[in-house]
């Protein structure tokens, strides 16, 4: 079984397609099945033929706001999943245009200088080549996207990823291409089968694969692309790619790439100053967030920066800097003065950083429909349904399993005759309720009953600082009939488009904490409409795949950036919450712990999908003298400086700023240490601009500051760090102010007291080339 045979120059190992042949035989009918006879396909390739590809309109390429329900995008990405399998977009940037939430239309950013028509159009001719390439030896030659610029005689800007090339030709070739759509999944594939010279590119992998599957079939005869592609899948043959595990032990990594380096759930990254500990949390926050649009644009560097900047301002990230004087109460709860909507002064129990993101991360989803809606010309209102901890927290429950909303004022009045306020006053008075013209009962019908429309949205609120619904106004006032006596009767009906239990933080949607009023509009100065647009846009990811009744979803993951950890008082910050993180005692977790807390007196537990990365400057302090309990919690990754960068960046003469780093960082590492060497972020700057003027900026205003900060102004390591103490006087950055005949001149030539070192810094030296090259010139 485990012989080799030669098959179009590759090995294919017999015992696989075995096993392959013995899964076929199970279920025939399954893995013999032709994607092009599916409904689903004919109906997409019935609204968007190839050869009709560029003369697609915005709205029916894009996915977002306005657009065509199942337009072109929305097909690549979900429509066609029961045809050509699952596709992780990632972001809807992966569509290189989309309808943001505001109206307007994204853009990549080297499409940016383009009207939104020209832009379309260089979009759909790329689209089109890929759709109209009969075969993945031709599609191969697009592996290069200089082919795509040439063939098509366009101006080079952008093309797109590797897995939404592949998808683009699969959605119109489905049973001329093995339907993997993830090229690291392909390469798994054919090392599994023994292919040698795995090609580079994704339609190269595509081809190789499609190779492998010939060769399957002349001993699986009625097995189809699609049927291959689901037996490599299969659970029973465990062929497809393993989730990695990582230093503790735990299954990381995400459904797009699987053997993705994981991201522990608490790490810090370690290691001395400028060698890109912050740099590198934005990638591992990617990689957790957005492992898609991380995998695709990883080596576009302002991509992920804007992606990240996205995240952060959706609350997905936070970041938070420890110091001394950092709390308890900053970082979980505490007693605060805010202002309300109103800009009145009230005293709460806020929620700090940490608990706050640990509540968006526990909150899920219960109930969604399809919220692809206009937000404009739309009212936001505020709105309370009973008291969360009160006698009537039961309305919330029945406005929510009745689609509407009830309000308490009013008593058991019917207000639908009511045209104005005076009206709805006159109907208290009537029925032997004294109220004035403004008493918040009487404006609070108005608003309920006159003010807000069909088509508004209502939030609900829990509290001063979260919400746990949003809907849409479907009807117009009603009182509701009873049956018992309760005095919840105004009412309007609602569609529920987000209902989440726990929950969600006030942040999410606005800064200000909610008042509480019963009912108010929430303006657009005071509630942030990307973020309720991002929350009402963006899918809700689930684990497992539908959402069944009763069945609450994974949300997003969220990740705290604690920048500096190691310079806050640990123990006074986390208090009892310190093992909480650990990934066993987290919620969801066989041995898992909660506390209560001692402001809110509220239960409280870690989220499993809430990730902490903490940054370390090792300068600052030692890793032997962290706190304990820190160490035990953290997986710790050193960030080590990284000359390798600046290979081949030269300074004016010759001066190779490589050397430099070298050179400087070996004596540091052996007068103090390695914590204390200094990182390659320092010195980037250099490849743009490596002019002696540049040069001397750098050490005057960076490194020789830093130099003097570790050595505490011990001008002697100084000079020998720099390799003053071989080089001639004049070259010398830090030298001594007096030569030996300058001593003899001003003491005399019988002065036996010795010397005291009188240092400066040479700052005429630091337009020197030779200053620099004598740092490095005699290491070997």
């Amino acid at each position: 079984m485990g012989e080799l045979i030669k098959q179009n120059g590759e090995c294919i190992k017999m015992e696989i397609i075995q096993k392959l042949k013995e899964r076929f035989l199970e279920d025939p009918a399954r893995f013999s099945e032709l994607n092009n006879n599916k409904d689903v396909w004919k109906k997409f390739v019935g609204q968007y033929a190839a050869q009709n590809i560029t003369r697609m309109k915005l709205d029916e390429y894009c996915m977002g706001r306005g657009s065509k329900k199942e337009n072109f995008s929305w097909w690549i990405e979900r429509g066609l999943q029961p045809v050509i399998g699952t596709y992780f977009a990632g972001s809807a940037r992966a569509h290189i245009l989309y309808k943001k939430p505001d109206g307007g239309l994204y853009k990549h950013r080297y499409l940016e200088s383009m009207n939104d028509d020209d832009a379309l159009s260089y979009v759909l001719k790329i689209t089109q080549l890929l759709a109209q390439t009969s075969s993945l030896e031709q599609a191969e030659r697009y592996d290069d996207d200089k082919n795509i610029y040439a063939d098509l005689r366009i101006e080079p800007k952008v093309t797109m990823g590797a897995a939404r090339k592949l998808r683009v030709y699969m959605a119109y070739h489905p049973d001329k291409v093995v339907n993997i759509n993830s090229p690291k999944h392909i390469e798994h594939f054919l090392r599994l089968f023994g292919t040698k010279n795995v090609a580079a590119g994704p339609f190269g992998k595509a081809r190789q694969l499609w190779d492998v599957y010939q060769d399957v079939k002349k001993e699986i005869n009625d097995l189809t692309p699609d049927g291959f592609g689901k037996l490599l899948y299969d659970r029973k043959l465990d062929l497809a790619p393993t989730k990695e595990k990582n230093e503790e032990g735990e299954i990381e990594g995400s459904p797009v790439t699987l053997d993705d380096e994981s991201v522990p759930r608490n790490v810090i990254l370690y290691g001395p100053p400028g060698t890109g500990k912050t740099y590198s949390t934005i990638d591992a926050a990617l990689k957790i967030l957005d492992p898609a649009f991380y995998s695709e644009n990883s080596n576009d560097r302002a991509s992920l920066l804007a992606r990240f900047g996205e995240l952060k301002d959706l609350k997905r990230i936070d970041f938070v800097t420890f110091h001394q004087s950092y709390s308890y109460e900053e970082f979980v709860e505490g007693l605060k003065v805010n202002t309300d909507e109103n800009g009145q002064i009230v005293y709460s129990i806020d929620p700090g950083v940490f608990k706050r993101i640990c509540e968006a991360a526990s909150s899920r989803v219960t109930h969604q429909i399809d919220a692809n809606i206009d937000l404009k010309g739309r009212t936001i209102w505020k709105i309370s349904l009973g008291n969360t901890l009160g006698d009537d927290s039961y309305i919330y429950d029945e406005c929510i399993d009745n689609n509407y909303v009830l309000i308490g004022y009013g008593n058991e009045i019917d207000f639908s005759d009511c045209q104005t306020k005076e009206d709805i006053l006159k109907k208290y008075n009537d029925n032997g309720i004294d109220f004035k013209i403004g008493d918040y009962p009487v404006s609070c019908l108005y608003i309920f009953q006159q003010l807000m429309k069909e088509r508004d949205l209502v939030v609900v609120s829990d509290g001063n600082h979260k919400f746990r619904a949003i809907g849409e106004v479907t009807g117009k006032y009603r009182r509701l009939r009873r049956s018992d006596e309760d005095h919840y009767v105004q009412c309007r009906d609602v569609k529920w488009l987000r209902v989440y239990s726990p929950s969600r933080p006030r942040e999410e949607l606005m800064d200000k904490v909610f008042s509480q009023m019963t009912l108010y509009e929430l303006k657009p100065k005071t509630l942030d409409p990307q973020r309720l647009a991002a929350l009402l846009f963006e899918p809700v990811q689930e684990e497992g795949g539908s959402l069944d009744k009763g069945k609450i979803p994974y949300s997003n993951a969220r990740v705290l950036i604690i920048d500096e950890i190691n310079r806050g008082n640990i123990a006074k910050i986390f208090g009892e919450l310190i093992t909480l993180i650990e990934n066993d005692k987290r919620s969801g977790q066989k041995e898992a712990l909660s506390v209560t807390l001692p402001y809110s007196k509220a239960s409280f537990s870690v989220p499993d999908n809430l990730y902490i990365i903490g940054t370390m400057n090792t300068a600052d302090r030692s890793l032997t003298s962290i706190d304990a309990a820190l160490r035990r919690r953290f997986v710790f990754e050193e960030v080590v400086p990284d000359s390798s960068l600046l290979a081949n960046t030269e300074a004016e003469d010759g001066v190779d700023i490589k050397k430099i780093m070298d050179a400087i960082n070996s004596r540091i590492e052996i007068l103090l240490g390695r914590e204390y060497l200094i990182g390659h972020s320092y010195f980037l700057q250099l490849r743009e601009d490596a002019s002696i003027g540049s040069l001397r900026s750098l050490f005057k205003r960076h490194i020789l500051p830093l130099l003097q900060e570790y050595f505490f102004d011990d001008w002697e390591k100084i000079h020998r760090v720099l390799g003053d103490h071989q080089k001639p006087r004049e070259y010398q950055i830090i030298r001594n102010r007096y030569g030996e005949q300058d001593i003899i001149d001003l003491l005399g030539d019988d002065w036996k007291g010795g010397t005291e070192s009188c240092w400066e810094i040479n700052y005429a030296a630091l337009i020197e080339p030779q200053s620099y090259i004598g740092i490095y010139q005699s290491v070997r």
